[in-house]
Order: structure tokens, then sequence, then C-alpha cells
């Protein structure tokens, strides 16, 4: 049997974006597991939608949403403070090491899904089989 250039670059692509996205929950589980306190603290001020998963659901789920959406909330502040979900104060006072790291999860997380939305579009198109 033998593949094509453009069947194995295809295969290595789809490898390296669901790799990527274990890698990127897999980094989301342990800030939940670990700063999951220290996120729910920062936002006491804002809407309690951005810390309400992990009350809902304590276990693993749970860490990865609130991670997520408070990653969203730092990542786009403006939008969530146009609608009125955080309060200034709440991201003005969160930790600059930590922000740049839920920004860093965030747009790898979207670079990823972009990724796995191109390759989708290339199956339907049948570029490769």
């Amino acid at each position: 049997m033998n593949i094509s250039v453009a069947d194995a670059l295809f295969l290595a692509s789809v490898l390296i974006v669901f790799g990527g996205e274990l890698v990127v929950f897999g980094v989301a589980l342990h800030l939940g597991y670990t700063k999951g306190d220290v996120l729910s603290e920062h936002f006491q001020n804002s809407s309690p939608l951005i810390t309400f998963p992990v009350h809902v659901d304590r276990g693993l789920r749970g860490k990865i949403r609130l991670v997520f959406s408070i990653s969203s909330v730092v990542t786009f502040p403006r939008f969530f403070l146009k609608v009125g979900m955080v309060a200034a104060e709440d991201i003005e006072n969160f930790p600059d090491e930590l922000r740049r790291k839920l920004v860093v999860l965030q747009w790898v997380l979207l670079g990823l899904m972009s990724g796995m939305l191109l390759l989708g579009l290339i199956v339907m198109l049948g570029i490769v089989r």
C-alpha cells in the first residue's frame, strides 16, 4: 500500500491538531485543579455566570469549563465589559502571569479549532480521500 504525499501531510496535520487539543485540555485541567480557587476568587464582583460551571459540576468538566470561561473573559475583556458580565476592577486586579497563560491557552485553542475546521473542509471538498 502506497500513501501519497498529500495523504501523508494530511495525516500529520490531523495528528498535530488532535495532539495539540489533548495538550490544551490537559493544561486547562491542570490549571483548573491547581488555580481554580484563584480563578473563582478574582471574579467575585462579576456575573455569577462566569464562575457558575465550577459550582454546578465540581468534577473534571466543571474545572475545564471554568478555565475556558475565564480565559475567554481575560482574552476578550471589551466584549464582556460591554455586555456587562464582568466588572472592570476584576479584570484589572487579575494576576498578570495567570492572565498571560490563559490568553495563550485561548488563542492556541482557537487556532487548533480553526485547523480542525480547515481539515474538515479539505475532506468535504474531496482534496484528500
